[in-house]
């Protein structure tokens, strides 16, 4: 039995310059394995609400809370029930949100899609520049930490040296690490053929 493979391209909103990737993932993925995935491409530590939005559907870990806070029109269904390929059909965009306080959104597009024998580990084939690290504000509070980190004299450097460490790099995309977690994540499937 065959299943789809996405090509998708990912895209962090309102970052310049851009914060991007290009992965290969199987459609058969349910929503919550696809949203670690996500996690794995940014380093985000997968601590905070997510939801995906296809349309006037909005799939996230359901609740007892129900619909009660939907936007009109948009209806709410469980992201454990939903495959990435289903919920997508033939759309070809799609956004995914992260931490309802820095309110990451990330815009992914379909640039592909290819037939192939069996479910394999998603790949990152491409990408530039670090995710921005959880809990630093959002798109405000992460420029602010850009600024700080680039400038000794900044008044903020001090603090967000010790709290980022040394090691952090906003233009540093590690391809093989970003794969290195996919595997580790999704240790279960096989990688395919080179």
């Amino acid at each position: 039995m065959k299943t789809t493979e996405f090509n998708l391209y990912v895209e962090l909103r309102d970052i310049q310059p851009k914060i991007w990737r290009r992965v290969v993932v199987s459609g058969d993925f349910l929503l919550t394995d696809f949203h670690y995935v996500i996690q794995s491409l940014f380093g985000w530590q997968d601590s905070h609400l997510w939801q995906f939005t296809f349309g006037k559907k909005i799939y996230t870990l359901l609740d007892d809370n129900g619909d009660s806070y939907l936007p009109k029109g948009m209806t709410q269904h469980d992201a454990d029930d939903a495959t990435l390929q289903a919920s997508l059909g033939s759309g070809r965009k799609f956004l995914y949100n992260y931490d309802f306080g820095d309110n990451w959104q990330v815009d992914l597009v379909v640039e592909g899609r290819v037939e192939v024998p069996k479910v394999y580990v998603p790949r990152c084939t491409d990408g530039q520049r670090a995710g921005p690290p959880d809990d630093c504000g959002g798109v405000p509070g992460y420029g602010n930490l850009c600024e700080a980190m680039a400038d000794p004299a900044h008044p903020e450097y001090a603090d967000m040296h010790d709290w980022i460490g040394d090691d952090w790099d906003a233009e540093a995309f590690d391809l093989k690490d970003v794969n290195r977690c996919l595997k580790t994540g999704f240790a279960g499937l096989k990688s395919p053929p080179a």
